[in-house]
C-alpha cells in the first residue's frame, strides 16, 4: 500500500477516535480494619463493586439477573455490569458486547492493608455511562461497609480525582472525604488529545503489563503478531466508540488489517502467566491466564495505529478487561 493510503487512513482514525469520549478516575480508598485481598485483586473487587452498585440501584433485588426489569433501560447497574442486548444492530452477539468500564488495580498492589493504609486504583467509564459517576462514587461508599476480600476488611473512601494523562487538561478532585463533593462534581468526559502523540517512528515498543488475553483463529495467543493485536485493538475500539459514544466507524477495516499484517516482530520477551479467580456466578474456580512482557515491532504501517493503540493505554486489550487485564503501555522510537 501506498505511503499516501497509509497516511490517509491515519488521518481518518485521528479524527475518528478524537470523538472517543471516556471518563478516568483514580479512586483512592483508606482502609478503616484489615484487609487482606487475592493475589490480584481486580476480579475481587470487580465483583463487590458490581453488587455494591447493584444494592444501591437495583428496584428488583429478587432477580438474580437483570433480563426483562422494566427499568433496566436506565439503571446504573445494568448499563455498566449487564451488556445491552441489540445495540449494535445484531452484528455481534450480545455475548461479545464489550462492557463500557475498565477497572484497573495495579499488579503490585499490597496484598495486606492495615488500618490507615490506602489502596489506589482506576476505572475508566466510556461514553454514556461516564454520567454514572455519582452512582460509582455512592457504591464505593457502599463497599466500604459492606467491606471486601477474606474477613471483610471495611473501608472509608477517601478521594475521587479525575485525571487527564492524555489531553492538556488538568486532574480535577470530585471528592473528597473531608469536604466531600468539589466543585468540579461529578466530572465531564473528555477526548484525547490525539495532536499530541508522542512523535512517529517505525518502530516502537508494545509492553503488556498485566496479562493479556488475545484470540487468535479461535485460541488464546502466546505470541503477538502485529496483525493479531491490530484485529484485537480495532476491533474493541471500533465497537466501544460505536456503542457508548454512538461514533460508528467508517474505517476500511479490511484495509486496516492488511497494514498491520506488513509490520514486522524485531524482539519479543513475551511470557504467559497464569492465574486463578473464584466465580461466583459459577460457585467454581477458574484459571485465567495472559502474556506479559514486551514486543518490538516496525513498519511504516505503524503510523496509521498509533492513535488506536495510545487509546488501548487507557481501555486496554483484549478479553477480561473489566477487571484489569490487558493493561499496555507503547513506547515510540
Amino acid at each position: 500500500m501506498a505511503v499516501w493510503q497509509s497516511l490517509d487512513l491515519a488521518e481518518l482514525a485521528r479524527e475518528e477516535l478524537g470523538q472517543f469520549r471516556y471518563i478516568e478516575l483514580d479512586i483512592s480508598c483508606r482502609a478503616s480494619t484489615t484487609i487482606a485481598l487475592p493475589d490480584f485483586a481486580g476480579s475481587s473487587l470487580r465483583g463487590a463493586l458490581g453488587h455494591a452498585l447493584r444494592t444501591i440501584s437495583c428496584r428488583s433485588q429478587a432477580s438474580e439477573r437483570c433480563g426483562g426489569c422494566l427499568v433496566s433501560p436506565m439503571c446504573p447497574y445494568h448499563l455498566v455490569f449487564e451488556a445491552g442486548e441489540g445495540e449494535v444492530h445484531g452484528k455481534i452477539q450480545p455475548k461479545d458486547i464489550p462492557r463500557g468500564y475498565v477497572l484497573r488495580v495495579p499488579f503490585d498492589h499490597p496484598r495486606i492493608l492495615s488500618p490507615g493504609d490506602v489502596l489506589r486504583f482506576s476505572i475508566v467509564l466510556v461514553g454514556r455511562i461516564a454520567s454514572l459517576v455519582p452512582y460509582l462514587v455512592m457504591a464505593l461508599q457502599q463497599l466500604g461497609t459492606d467491606g471486601i476480600g477474606k474477613g471483610r476488611g471495611k473501608f472509608q473512601l477517601d478521594r475521587v480525582v479525575q485525571v487527564s494523562h492524555y489531553s492538556a487538561e488538568e486532574n480535577r478532585v470530585l471528592y473528597d472525604q473531608k469536604q466531600g463533593t468539589t466543585s468540579s462534581w461529578p466530572g465531564q468526559p473528555q477526548a484525547m488529545d490525539l495532536a499530541i502523540s508522542p512523535p512517529y517512528t517505525k518502530a516502537m515498543r508494545l509492553e503488556f503489563i498485566t496479562p493479556t488475553r488475545v484470540k487468535s483463529q479461535g485460541q488464546l495467543a502466546s505470541t503477538l503478531p502485529f496483525g493479531v493485536v491490530a484485529r484485537t485493538v480495532v476491533r474493541r475500539m471500533s465497537l466501544l466508540n460505536e456503542i457508548y459514544n454512538r461514533v460508528p466507524t467508517r474505517m476500511d477495516l479490511k484495509r486496516l488489517i492488511e497494514l498491520a499484517d506488513t509490520v514486522e516482530t524485531i524482539n519479543s520477551d513475551l511470557r504467559w502467566l497464569d492465574w486463578e479467580r473464584y466465580s461466583n456466578r459459577q460457585s467454581a474456580r477458574m484459571k485465567f491466564g495472559g502474556v506479559i512482557g514486551a514486543v518490538t515491532y516496525r513498519g511504516e504501517a505503524l503510523r496509521v495505529f498509533q492513535p488506536w493503540l495510545r487509546l488501548s493505554e487507557v481501555v486496554h486489550v483484549g478479553k477480561n478487561t473489566t477487571f484489569g487485564m490487558g493493561f499496555i503501555h507503547t513506547y515510540w522510537g
